[in-house]
């Protein structure tokens, strides 16, 4: 007789945020830095071995995500205690204050950064008429989508890592979800109207020839 699998559940339920009975954390409405959601980073790990892997940065404001926050730090406590640890350095854990981050879009927010090594699963922010819940993305729809400055709901599972490279307290990204657009960091995306009016059109009656006194 096969096992009947357990019904994943809502066990706890905060503003901007969920915790499920198998230990994963819905943070949502949090804002997209890094994001390799279709393709994956190229990098090197700490040996010097080339690694490729998913993941996003999101950025909670203190202000909204308080409790969000504290369902991480929940986690990050019972990983601890599970294994015995008093404490660990704030460098090595998931979750950081962005106040002592040197970077200008993490202050005032939790920074929380969540990888993985194969490809997490990826939806969009409008339902499917077929099953009525969220859209499937592919990896293609998904590198278009996703940038660096855009509203996501990440999901993460926290864990433990004790090896070679040290003890250290991870998240995995299970899922991420499209919520909304918004402003992007760097130089950012242009729209269509703003590529619209950076160029200037001819009418339909000029000859569109070369004015050879005018060349470049």
């Amino acid at each position: 007789m096969s096992e009947t699998k357990e019904r994943r559940t809502i066990v706890k339920r905060v503003k901007n945020g969920a915790l499920f009975s198998d230990g994963t954390i819905r943070l949502e409405r949090v804002r997209a830095s890094y994001p390799h959601t279709g393709t994956p980073y190229e990098g090197e790990n700490d040996a010097g071995t080339k690694t490729s892997s998913y993941g996003c940065v999101g950025l909670m404001p203190k202000a909204t995500h308080r409790e969000p926050k504290d369902l991480c730090k929940a986690a990050i406590d019972a990983l601890l205690l599970e294994h015995r640890i008093d404490k660990i350095a704030d460098d090595r854990k998931f979750i950081k204050d962005g106040d002592r981050m040197a970077k200008p879009e993490c202050e005032g927010m939790w920074v929380v950064s969540a990888r993985e090594s194969k490809r997490p699963a990826l939806r969009g922010p409008k339902n499917d008429p077929a099953t009525g819940k969220p859209q499937r993305l592919t990896p293609e729809e998904a590198d278009k989508m996703f940038y660096g400055g855009c509203y996501v709901t990440m999901l993460i599972r926290p864990w433990w890592q004790n090896n070679k490279y040290g003890k250290r307290i991870n998240a995995n990204l299970v899922a991420i979800q499209f919520i909304e657009d918004g402003e992007a960091f760097g130089e950012g995306r242009i729209s269509d109207d703003q590529i619209d009016d950076s160029f200037e059109g001819e009418d339909a009656d000029d000859s569109g020839g070369w004015d050879d006194d005018n060349d470049l």
